[in-house]
Formats: structure tokens, C-alpha cells, sequence
């Protein structure tokens, strides 16, 4: 009983030791060199990010001061028109006058109507008396012959 299996294997040779320091030294190198490169690959994204996002607030810039602009031309059409309470009084003055016009327009026509008329029965009822004007020159000199 005096040789467990435990006591045989307690002992490790200095060529065993050696070669795990040597495989440790590896893995910690390897560990390290993957340190170094994982963090330039952050580095390098988050310079790209920076970059991005400085792109993304330039186009953002460019496109608020389009607006901007574009606000300020809708502004200066929306003062070319008239507002709704402008229009309504505007119209209603407009249909007053305009009813007002058409009535005189209808009193002009009718009495330039009138005048036609009444000028028609003068030269009408002046043609009729030198007619008979003429009709009693002519009786008259066959009379008197």
C-alpha cells in the first residue's frame, strides 16, 4: 500500500515544465498579437464611424438648409395670396358692383333701344311727310295747270 497511483504521478520531469512554459509563452504572445489586432480593428471602425457620422450631419446641414430655403420661398408665395376673409369681402363688394354695372348696362342698352326706335320712327315719320310733301306739290301743280 505504500505506492498509490497518486505518489507515482507527482512527479514531472523539467523538460515537461519547460515545454508548457513554452506553450504558455505561446498563448500568451498569440493572445496578445490577437489583443493588438482586435484592437486596431476597433480603432479602425471606430474611425469609419466617425467619419460616417460626420458625412451623415453634413448631408443632414445640407438638407435642413434646403428646407430652410424652401420655407422661406413657400413663405414669400403664401404672401402673394389673398387670405380667405380678404377674398370673401373682395367678392361680395365684386358681386355688388357687378350687379350694379349689369343694371346700367341693361338701362343703357335699353334706352340706346328706345332711341334706335324712336330715331327710326322720325326719319320713318320724316320720310313720310316729304313724301307727302311731294305728293301735294305734284296735286297742286296738276291743279293749277
Amino acid at each position: 500500500m505504500g505506492n498509490s497511483p497518486d505518489k507515482l504521478d507527482a512527479f514531472v520531469s523539467l523538460s515537461v515544465i519547460s515545454f508548457v512554459d513554452r506553450e504558455i509563452e505561446k498563448e500568451r504572445l498569440l493572445t496578445t498579437s490577437e489583443r493588438e489586432r482586435l484592437r486596431e480593428l476597433l480603432m479602425e471602425k471606430f474611425v469609419s464611424l466617425e467619419k460616417a457620422e460626420n458625412l451623415a450631419r453634413m448631408e443632414l446641414a445640407r438638407r435642413l438648409e434646403l428646407l430652410n430655403n424652401e420655407h422661406a420661398h413657400m413663405a414669400d408665395d403664401r404672401s402673394l395670396f389673398l387670405r380667405k376673409e380678404s377674398h370673401e369681402v373682395f367678392y361680395a363688394e365684386y358681386s355688388k358692383w357687378k350687379i350694379e354695372v349689369n343694371d346700367k348696362l341693361a338701362n343703357t342698352q335699353g334706352k340706346a333701344q328706345m332711341t334706335i326706335i324712336l330715331v327710326g320712327f322720325a326719319l320713318t315719320f320724316a320720310g313720310l311727310i316729304t313724301t307727302l310733301a311731294m305728293l301735294f306739290s305734284r296735286l297742286s301743280q296738276g291743279i293749277h295747270q
